[in-house]
């Protein structure tokens, strides 16, 4: 599942992959940053 996030004038803001290990290459979740935990 994937869900995208929009602000109130519709401008994508963020994309939460759920499973993201089994669905994502290596290299990609290896580049991607946690917003939620504050590792920016």
């Amino acid at each position: 599942m994937i869900n995208l996030d929009f602000d109130a004038d519709g401008v994508l803001i963020g994309i939460e992959v759920l499973d993201a290990r089994s669905k994502l290459p290596r290299h990609v979740l290896d580049a991607a940053r946690r917003l939620d935990t504050g590792d920016v």
